[in-house]
């Protein structure tokens, strides 16, 4: 026994013997024990001992001290020792006392054992064990000794992050697996209540007591209360904005009467916090706020200043928190970037482009530091500006055509124009991204910023990347969403004209990846230039690409990789001319639970139901749908799936019947060319919350 011995080997040979005990949690242990490559001969073998004038019956939470007498030859010992449960502490630093507490709560009378060993550290060790009683019950203290713990997840198994817990005055949030553990708690019976932005839980209830010292409840299962809203101008037809699910399906229909189409975009934007957004309509002169049951919120003019037949885009651009709708005249500009306020106050003026430059924008936090920054694409190069840096897409220089801007101050200087610096000599340059040096690209840079390029491996010219169609101008629309789910948006430039390309962009402009988004079975390509917009449809905290042809019937989705996501869906009537993505709340009310430490993770009432169809009242399953699983509603698909009094007049609301539980706004900005992805979908199947037409 005092032979030299691995560390568990010895622990096995100290709490050696014919007594079976139970052990309640997993073994505590304090100490060191240090092994020895050699055995030194000579030696007398360590001896240690526990010594207690105490009786070895315990109850829940009392504590034992018990001396530690020892033999050794080597002049610095280390010893180690372990007990099946509650705690041990080491009361003096020679380790010549040690004090044992049993647990608070002890569910059953049981024997347990607590051993020390002793290595001289010459090679030999000794050991020696006491066994312990300990008695039924629960220590008496003035805070509760029994626990609950379990997890908060999604309706498709994914960890919530954030989910704060209340029980009687305490409170606890999820961590990055979705835990949580409650502490502290006195024998009796709970409801624990959970809450977080865009989903809705069932409370659970649940007992504790000298039976039941720690429970593990059930998973908390949200039901997502966001649903996506796709938001579709056409080009002809009745004047009427469609608003859509992401399986085709027709929700509702807002007259746009007066609005010329040919120059219609659209963005969303939650503009009062509510989790629902508006949808932005800019058109010719005019910007108009509609939420998504068709109520128009406000209108303003632009024609005074000088964005008429404006781009649009939404997001959070001077950093107040508030969402601004941001403004580039297609053509006939001079070059600014138009900044308002949901009520139409003119808030700035930001010279970012060249004149006359045709361009589409977007807005995205690069950076994911929670400010936007604006991106500028030229729709007749290949050309995109983001923070004063320009690059090509399409694998040349002259084919690009995003711009971002800078950030402009907060709105306090009255709507005067200011500049950003403009004056400044451009350099071109091919940048090498760090760590991936295969994906060069052609920036444009201020002078000023060289030094610190070639300083990185930047080199003073052009990327001679050998690209195919060097030369020919496709034009850039532009989108930004956080595709990979790392709070830092990607920027999405898709071919405005003669082809199909998208290709996808960190926000330091290292390219991830790019396909041809409407190639058909046949491998024919497609040529018309894409709209494109972003937005998270399957509830992964990753937005997806949304795309249409220019003038196009077919919506399709992809993700970060390019990867086409389930067939998508047709547009029956007319041809699509600008393309938003938004969410909208759905009200769902929480499903009591009567019975003890359960949930129901498939509790949805009145119109709204979750991906498994386990809904209420007027849900229905569709097999229309265009994403794996169905949603509700089956016939909404066409002219016929409108609502009863589907076309408002000018500026009017329609009848709240024809709309989702009368919600309001989404939040997600989206804009014609651009959008940031929020969105709030199932899987590949986006859920059908009731939200169907009067018709459904």
């Amino acid at each position: 026994m005092f032979r030299k011995k691995p560390l568990a080997q010895a622990i096995a040979i100290a709490l050696a013997g014919p007594l079976t005990v139970y052990a309640a949690n997993d073994p505590v242990c304090i100490g060191s024990f240090p092994e020895q490559t050699e055995e030194i001969p000579d030696v007398t073998p360590p001896t240690v001992k526990l010594i207690t004038d105490k009786m070895l019956q315990l109850k829940a939470g009392e504590s034992l001290l018990v001396s530690v007498d020892h033999t050794t030859d080597g002049d610095e010992p280390s010893f180690f020792s372990c007990v099946d449960t509650g705690q041990l502490v080491a009361e003096a630093d020679d380790f010549s006392q040690l004090k044992y507490t049993a647990p608070p709560y002890i569910k059953e009378t049981q024997i347990i054992r607590w051993g020390v060993q002793i290595s001289d550290n010459l090679g030999y060790v000794g050991g020696d064990s006491l066994l312990l009683q300990l008695l039924k019950g629960t220590a008496a203290t003035e805070e509760g000794n029994y626990s609950a713990d379990g997890h908060a997840q999604d309706e498709y198994g994914n960890p919530l992050v954030g989910v704060l817990l209340e029980i009687e005055g305490k409170t606890v949030v999820t961590d990055e697996n979705g835990y949580y553990q409650i502490e502290g708690l006195e024998e009796g019976t709970y409801t624990l209540v959970a809450s977080k932005e865009g989903y809705q839980f069932t409370p659970i209830t649940f007992t504790v007591d000298a039976d039941n010292p720690e429970v593990t409840l059930p998973a908390l299962t949200a039901i997502n209360i966001y649903e996506p809203r796709i938001v579709i101008a056409k080009d002809k037809g009745d004047k009427e904005i469609l608003i859509m699910n992401a399986s085709g399906e027709i929700l509702n229909r807002i007259s746009t009467k007066g609005f010329h189409h040919k120059e219609i975009d659209l963005a969303t934007g939650d503009f009062n916090g509510d989790g629902s957004d508006y949808i932005v309509v800019s058109a010719k002169d005019d910007v108009a706020l509609y939420t998504f049951d068709g109520q128009l919120i406000n209108t303003f003019s632009i024609k005074k200043h000088k964005e008429k037949e404006s781009d649009v885009a939404v997001g959070d651009i001077n950093g107040d928190g508030e969402p601004e709708i941001v403004l580039a005249a297609k053509k006939g500009h001079d070059g600014s970037v138009i900044i308002y306020a949901k009520d139409g106050t003119l808030l700035d003026t930001v010279k970012l482009f060249d004149k006359k430059k045709e361009i589409s924008i977007a807005v995205g936090d690069m950076d994911g530091d929670g400010v936007d920054e604006i991106i500028i694409g030229s729709l007749k190069t290949n050309e995109v500006i983001i923070d004063e840096v320009t690059f090509t897409a399409f694998g040349t220089t002259t084919e690009t055509r995003n711009g971002s801007v800078r950030k402009p101050a907060k709105p306090d200087n009255g709507g005067k124009k200011t500049d950003k610096g403009n004056g400044d000599k451009k350099v071109t340059i091919c940048h090498v991204p760090p760590g991936n040096p295969n994906a060069v690209i052609t920036l444009t840079i201020s002078e000023n910023a060289l030094p610190a390029h070639l300083e990185h491996g930047d080199t003073l010219k052009e990327c001679n990347t050998g690209k195919a169609g060097k030369g020919k101008k496709y034009g850039a629309n532009v989108a930004a969403g956080d595709l990979s789910g790392n709070g830092k948006d990607e920027i999405v430039v898709a071919m405005a004209s003669k082809g199909s390309i998208i290709e996808i962009y960190t926000g330091d402009l290292q390219l991830l990846a790019a396909f041809d988004a409407f190639e058909d079975k046949k491998g024919k390509k497609g040529k018309n230039g894409v709209i494109v917009t972003t937005g998270d449809l399957n509830n992964d905290g990753k937005a997806e690409i949304i795309a249409s042809e220019v003038k196009g019937t077919e919506i399709r989705f992809f993700d970060i990789e390019g990867h086409q996501i389930g067939d998508g869906f047709h547009i029956d009537e007319g041809k699509l001319v600008s393309l938003a993505f938004g969410k909208e709340v759905v009200d769902v009310e929480p499903v009591s639970d009567d019975s003890d430490s359960s949930t129901d993770d498939d509790s949805a009432t009145d119109d709204s139901s979750t991906d498994d169809d386990n809904a209420t009242d007027d849900s229905s399953t569709d097999d229309d749908s265009a994403t794996d699983d169905s949603s509700t509603d089956d016939d909404n698909a066409t002219d016929d799936s409108s609502t009863d009094d589907d076309n408002a007049t000018d500026g009017s609301p329609k009848d709240d019947g024809n709309t989702t539980d009368d919600s309001p706004k989404d939040d997600g900005n989206a804009t014609d060319d651009s959008s940031k992805g929020d969105g709030n979908t199932t899987d590949d199947s986006p859920k059908d919350d009731g939200n169907a037409t009067d018709d459904s």
